[in-house]
């Protein structure tokens, strides 16, 4: 390009950056994208930003919002991203949102280019705005391909939200996708998607999404197509899950009324009891097929020739986001428990307020209380030994106006006493708990993780550090008291939590998913209908059950990393069931009985207790660790037997 050309063209942009969300100075032009303007009850929103150097010249862009905010506890404060912008390059960045909202009345950000900055007006939208943030008692959020804008409205049950631009632009991380319950396509479309577009939405439906195609795609290969049984058999374990949420959320809240509008998007809600909102059923309509796809699903409804039986069908299915297929949002039946009673947002809670916190259903310490009667001794004695003691020893003395200095004195010794009784109690050390559950496919090597984190810590830790591709969920209270403050997240390298979300002694809790590529795995051989494993996962197995490909039962204990061994056919087991039961997997804990994992196991698979998680990280790098950790491992058709 001349000079000339390259003037014009950086004067035109000049001239229409006035208009909102967008900005070009130092020869950088920046522009907003955004995948889907859409409110989100769980997940994240993903804001993106079209950068242009329209010079030959290398620059440092750091994008950053709120401009203000107001410093509420529960609110993020500081969302920031640093890249590098090669001469005469293009480049996307998207800095994704956690579920909690950003409190500024100004939706501006700071762009700063080489240290200039300037202020881009119209930067991001307001995706968040409650604390029941794990998609309960909300109505699903749905993306829709624009080819379907003006086809179906939505109800509230739902809320339909129609992507902003082609399918080709959108995002390109499966994190993007993670606020939304289903996305809704046409064939064709998917099939014209850039490679790295269907590759995050298949990572997003591995982690509890569910996709919707109108017409035939090509599949990705652990996708299992599932009949009427298996169906059936998926909405009983859906069931079996969502009552032992029940019981534990009765266990935890005494007095508690069953209401069957909270079951989850299990039962009916209240928008599917009005007739009117649903057009009757057509025998006509098309069929679909359904694909279990690690925690999702991957529904395929087989076109017409009817563009309007085609658009019913899709909003039967959209409407059906209710049914009992499966949890809306996978999380431990613990983190549904305390959400189902601790997110009341007064939208289905008329008759009582909400108490506690999650450490009542996720404890991570056994007793984090501060020691009160030490404590009140403590001061008795302070009073006691400060006041009348002090006073008549000095009036002996005939020192009384030595008073002055010993009562400072007293105080600092009684405070270091104080400091010295806590520290003695719970030291310096903080407690980290991860319960994880993680499908791990090894053909394709692809790895879905569910489960949750908490920290206990004596003094605040800092930073938290997560992987890029982790989904984290701050757990609050809808109508307790947060003590955190100044929340922030850099997502220059990786997904670094900065501010305060662990403050000293309150116990931090977090559900967390994550989808990426992992190479660790099982590997099996067979020799004469036994197998031989060796334990590659990356740490200690406790507990080993394996299914071969006619469900018979092998077992092994405490296989360390690294180990061969010959597992041991249980005689007289076998499998009952022949798909993925994840829901069984959501419900299970370290009591669970050693007897329930081979009627849960397809055959094929295998489930592994470990030691330690190789699949979900420790945000503060040390501390003490109580891990609990089981994987569902999918092996390939020669590892399951001859």
């Amino acid at each position: 390009m001349s000079h000339f050309w390259q003037t014009a063209y950086v004067t035109l942009l000049l001239t229409f950056s006035v208009l909102a969300g967008e900005l070009t100075f130092k020869n950088v032009h920046v522009r907003t994208r955004t995948l889907a303007d859409a409110k989100r009850s769980h997940g994240y929103a993903a804001h993106q930003f079209e950068l242009e150097n329209l010079s030959g010249k290398k620059h440092t862009v750091t994008i950053q919002f709120p401009s203000e905010d107001h410093h509420d506890g529960s609110n993020i404060t500081d969302l920031r991203r640093t890249v590098a912008l090669g001469p005469n390059s293009r480049k996307v960045v998207s800095l994704y949102q956690p579920p909690l909202s950003i409190d500024s009345f100004d939706n501006s950000a700071f762009i700063t280019v080489d240290g200039e900055t300037r202020r881009l007006a119209d930067a991001f939208g307001g995706h968040v705005n409650s604390l029941a943030n794990l998609g309960i008692h909300q109505p699903a959020v749905v993306l829709a391909s624009r080819s379907w804008n003006g086809k179906f409205a939505s109800n509230p049950t739902y809320e339909v939200n129609i992507a902003e631009g082609l399918i080709t632009q959108w995002a390109r991380h499966w994190l993007a996708y993670s606020g939304f319950d289903v996305v809704v396509v046409r064939a064709n479309e998917w099939n014209a998607a850039p490679t790295e577009v269907r590759m995050a939405i298949v990572q997003y439906v591995r982690a509890g999404g569910r996709l919707f195609v109108l017409g035939s795609i090509t599949l990705p290969p652990d996708a299992r197509k599932l009949n009427t049984t298996q169906l059936a058999a998926r909405q009983q374990s859906a069931s079996a899950l969502l009552e032992k949420v029940n019981t534990i959320s009765h266990s935890k809240s005494s007095g508690m009324e069953d209401y069957p509008e909270e079951n989850m998007g299990h039962e009916e809600h209240e928008g599917h009891k009005q007739s009117g909102n649903r057009p009757p059923p057509d025998p006509s309509a098309t069929t679909s097929s359904v694909y279990a796809l690690g925690w999702g699903l991957i529904r395929v409804l087989d076109p017409t020739d009817n563009e309007r039986r085609n658009n019913r069908s899709m909003l039967e299915a959209i409407e059906n986001l209710g049914s009992n297929e499966q949890v809306r949002m996978p999380a431990l039946a613990s983190v549904m428990a305390g959400a189902r009673n601790l997110h009341t947002d007064g939208k289905y809670h008329h008759h009582r307020e909400s108490s506690g916190s999650f450490d009542d259903y996720f404890p991570i310490v056994k007793d984090s209380g501060v020691p009160v009667r030490l404590m009140i001794v403590i001061l008795i004695g302070f009073v006691v030994l400060a006041g009348p003691v002090n006073l008549v020893l000095l009036h002996k003395l005939k020192r009384r106006t030595w008073f002055l200095w010993t009562l400072p004195v007293i105080s600092i010794l009684t405070s270091a006493v104080v400091f010295a009784t806590a520290l003695l109690n719970e030291g310096f050390t903080p407690t980290v708990r991860r319960d994880v559950i993680t499908i791990l496919d090894q053909q394709t090597q692809q790895s879905t993780t569910v489960g949750a984190l908490g920290i206990y810590a004596p003094v605040a830790p800092g930073n938290l550090e997560f992987s890029a591709h982790t989904e984290v969920t701050p757990l609050l209270s809808s109508r307790g008291q947060d003590s955190g403050s100044n929340r922030g997240i850099n997502w220059t390298k990786g997904q670094l939590f900065t501010g305060k979300w662990v403050a000293s002694r309150v116990p931090a809790h977090f559900a967390v998913r994550k989808s990426e590529s992992r190479k660790e795995r099982l590997s099996v051989t067979w020799e004469s209908s036994t197998p031989t494993v060796v334990n590659s996962l990356g740490t200690d197995i406790t507990y080993l059950c394996l299914a071969d490909a006619q469900g018979n039962i092998f077992e092994a204990n405490n296989l360390r990393a690294g180990q061969r061994a010959k597992l041991q056919r249980v005689a007289g087991k076998k499998t009952v069931i022949d798909y993925l039961n994840t829901n069984f997997l959501l419900s299970t804990d370290k009591d669970t009985p050693k007897s329930e994992y081979p009627k849960n196991l397809a055959p094929g698979t295998y489930l592994a207790r470990l030691d330690d998680s190789p699949f979900m990280e420790n945000p503060i790098g040390r501390g003490q660790l109580k891990t609990h950790a089981v994987v569902l491992g999918v092996l390939t058709q020669a590892e399951a037997g001859p």
